[in-house]
């Protein structure tokens, strides 16, 4: 991770921010805030659930989110990784990636899965730099984190 790079808890004021590296305006910006606040759940999710905000210098640079699930018959699910145009290629998804991996070893959550579009090469090999190995087509996959930290 980069020296001025900082990983914390989203906030209900990081809102707004999460929502503006994505597409979608205020009803994305309330569906951020219900997946923060566990009022909103993507299909499959269980109730436990993390956010959390990359910080580089005094900026908001990219966050991760993930939960627990039954999905593909996972406990895990990386939910959304963003960071903004001006922080890639500074590690900040990797330090992201690197701190809901530690979070879902934490809750006991070895088996995790990502969905990313078979065309976005440079997050799939952020992903397979991470450790994650291919599902199929749209899914990559931990299989036991407890390995990975080994």
């Amino acid at each position: 991770m980069h020296p001025k790079t900082l990983i914390l808890p989203a906030q209900p004021e990081d809102t707004q921010f999460l929502a503006s590296l994505r597409s979608g305006g205020y009803q994305l910006e309330q569906t951020m805030l219900g997946y923060l606040e566990g009022s909103y759940s993507p299909r499959f999710a269980q109730g436990d659930r993390a956010v959390f905000v990359a910080w580089f210098e005094t900026q908001r640079a990219g966050y991760v989110a993930g939960h627990r699930t039954t999905r593909f018959g996972c406990e895990g699910e990386l939910q959304w990784l963003n960071v903004a145009e001006a922080f890639r290629g500074k590690g900040v998804a990797d330090a992201l990636i690197q701190r809901v991996l530690d979070w879902f070893l934490s809750n006991s959550i070895f088996k995790v899965c990502v969905n990313v579009d078979p065309d976005n090469i440079a997050g799939r090999k952020v992903y397979f730099r991470n450790g994650a190995s291919e599902l199929d087509s749209h899914w990559l996959i931990w299989l036991d984190l407890r390995k990975k930290q080994s």
